[in-house]
């Protein structure tokens, strides 16, 4: 209470969702190779943009979502996005982003909102990952580290 707050929010510190929105903002249009998780080397310099916000935020926990198009199927969507999320994870803690700071999840195709047979310059849109701060520790111990489903070891 010593230190005086930031002007436009009315003195208080910066909220952890204005963090979430920038590093949403830093990861828009972000690349990944066609129908695989790994991140296009042209995302660096936003990978490395949210990074600092992320770590800028005074120990804020965020949540990475990922989303997909509608085009492919429900469950492949679904892994995709799972995989991809969890791939910026990887990549914003190889950027120094404390691990205990971030988890992930896909969301598929869920929340996209252009018809399939739309072009791919159209989908685009709608494959995207979002920040989201989460606040209470209840709602961050209930969600776990990643959704990405663990290989299926085999049986010899």
């Amino acid at each position: 209470p010593t230190v005086p707050g930031l002007p436009e929010y009315n003195g208080c510190p910066k909220p952890q969702s204005a963090y979430a929105e920038e590093a949403t903002g830093a990861l828009k249009d972000i690349l990944f190779n066609f129908n695989k998780a790994t991140l296009r080397p042209e995302s660096n310099d936003k990978l490395n943009q949210a990074a600092e916000i992320i770590k800028s935020s005074n120990g804020g926990k965020f949540l990475i979502t990922g989303h997909t198009d509608k085009k492919g199927s429900d469950a492949y969507n679904l892994k995709l996005s799972r995989q991809r999320a969890a791939s910026v994870v990887a990549a914003l803690e190889a950027r120094g982003v404390a691990p205990e700071q971030l988890k992930s999840r896909g969301v598929g195709e869920a929340k996209a909102t252009v018809a399939e047979t739309a072009s791919d310059a159209e989908r685009l849109s709608d494959r995207r990952v979002v920040v989201e701060a989460i606040s209470a520790a209840a709602d961050w111990n209930a969600i776990q580290k990643s959704d990405v489903p663990a290989p299926k070891k085999s049986k010899k």
